[in-house]
């Protein structure tokens, strides 16, 4: 099971707050964000561990991910927003 940060407006009991920060559980089919260059987002297509496999049909910015359509992120440097 992989978590991320948490910062839409959540109902009380519906969060796991870990290291004071709210954390939620993500799901293939989820949007998150990450910071690689810059803040972007990407649709989760994979969880291994505590790893996200995201994908943007459009590519990701930045000079370390060249556009590219799919990449690999730590789930705790990721969020929702």
């Amino acid at each position: 099971m992989a978590m991320v940060k948490d910062f839409r407006n959540i109902k009380v009991g519906d969060v796991i707050v870990t290291d004071g920060e709210p954390m939620t559980t993500v799901k293939v089919g989820d949007v998150v964000g990450f910071k690689s260059d810059h803040e972007q987002h990407g649709t989760v297509t994979r969880i291994e561990g505590h790893y996200l496999h995201l994908h943007n049909k459009s590519g990701f910015g930045g000079d370390y991910l060249r556009y590219a359509t799919d990449t690999v992120v730590h789930a705790g440097d990721c969020w929702f927003d």
